[in-house]
């Protein structure tokens, strides 16, 4: 095919649906750029960007079996859910008699054994294929086969999903299970409803930002679902505990000690554009700023989910996903992966380039795009991608309130 072809092809598809092209088009631009610079650098570009500290290499999943095993929360501290410290210690003692001892941090001895890379190859492919799935089934109806493939092939050589395999960080299962969560509570059968709280429950059990996605079930005003639904996630948040040992309060001593006092480490992303704060205010009040940012945040964005019944869809999940990479979360490439979600029903959901559509689907290639990893070339755009979303819709939620109040009070 010459290169008349091709733009007859790209300019025939951006008539068709010029969000999707243009998307599509940026990423697989950047995708051959990015093979450009690895055969130049000798691949010194993609091991640089990815890899980092080469000794980390998988070492998300094995040092967490290292600390899940031996008193987690009072000994080592572990911030992580009680769920998903439990796997990590049952996968440690699984793997522990097939290790060989050789002097250094018993987790690289996990990571030497075939028992624990086949384990950990099996538990990503599992969650990778979960989340082909969910891409397969939010655009079946709107993209063609092959353009599924490749939206997928996109996530798969993107820096978020790159960088949390590399690193082997659970947010792989997360994001999976909460695929999962979103394809089944809406359903008409409510054991699929009920399959799904549980995939809630377990998400929460994994990374517990996520139970903020409990708003889209308080959206839909059904109580007893409501319920059933937090039955799911309390117990399985509470009941490892019986294995790990420790308290949730252990836990949230642990979050909060590693958390501080210290502005760098209360709130990496909102905390890089306060931190010149610092030259004038002590450090205990900079990160009070950070904690009154994030408490304000999560406020409106559960306002917006819960009350603002124009609220598109994809708006919902992109506000729910910031939570996890932008407000609470530490900023990291990784927590991006989250972004997968809102980004397909987008895809699927806008389909005319007006300059909202134009503004995010740039947010959405800052985020997916393999690049060096600099924090604020993916926070500032979530900060952005948010401020343009709450702003219209507070004023849309505060509107009605006021509206309904004067109503309430010309009645009486």
């Amino acid at each position: 095919m010459g290169f008349e072809s091709i733009k007859e092809v790209v300019k025939t598809r951006y008539t068709a649906n010029p969000v999707f092209t243009f998307i599509i088009g940026l990423l697989l631009i950047s995708f051959v750029l990015d093979l450009v610079l690895c055969l130049v650098t000798g691949m010194d570009f993609f091991v640089d960007n990815l890899f980092g500290v080469q000794d980390a290499t998988f070492m998300d999943h094995f040092n967490s079996m290292m600390y899940s095993m031996d008193d987690p929360y009072n000994g080592w501290e572990v911030i992580y859910p009680s769920l998903i410290t439990a796997f990590y210690a049952i996968l440690g003692e699984w793997t522990l008699p097939y290790i060989t001892p050789t002097g250094r941090n018993i987790s690289f001895d996990f990571r030497d054994t075939q028992m624990g890379i086949m384990t950990f190859a099996v538990i990503m492919m599992l969650s990778v294929f979960v989340i082909h799935l969910f891409i397969n089934k939010v655009c079946e109806k709107s993209f063609k086969s092959n353009e599924i493939s490749v939206v997928f092939f996109l996530v798969l050589v993107s820096t978020p999903l790159l960088f949390a395999l590399t690193r082997g960080n659970s947010i792989v299962m997360c994001v999976a299970f909460l695929c999962l969560f979103l394809l089944g509570y809406q359903s008409e059968n409510k054991w699929i409803r009920y399959l799904s709280y549980l995939a809630l429950g377990i998400t929460v059990g994994i990374k517990i930002t996520s139970i903020f996605f409990g708003f889209l079930i308080i959206r839909r005003k059904n109580w007893q679902d409501l319920v059933i639904a937090l039955a799911f996630v309390i117990v399985v948040f509470l009941v490892p505990f019986l294995y790990t040992g420790g308290t949730p309060l252990d836990l949230l001593s642990n979050i909060l000690h590693h958390t501080g006092d210290e502005p760098e480490r209360t709130l990496r992303t909102f905390q890089t554009y306060i931190i010149w704060l610092d030259v004038i205010l002590p450090s205990s009040a900079v990160s009070a700023i950070g904690y009154a940012a994030i408490l304000a945040t999560i406020a409106m964005i559960g306002l917006a989910v819960i009350f603002d019944k124009e609220l598109e869809y994809w708006k919902q999940l992109f506000l729910l996903c910031s939570i996890f990479t932008t407000v609470i979360g530490l900023g990291i490439s990784y927590y991006y992966l989250s972004m997968i979600i809102p980004l397909a029903f987008f895809l699927v959901s806008e389909k005319e380039m007006t300059r909202t559509n134009l503004v995010f689907a740039i947010i959405f290639v800052l985020m997916f795009v393999f690049a060096p990893s600099m924090e604020f070339t993916r926070s500032l755009p979530t900060i952005i991608g948010m401020a343009l979303i709450l702003g219209p819709s507070m004023k849309r939620v505060f509107g009605r309130f006021s509206a309904k109040t004067v109503a309430a009070c010309e009645i009486a």
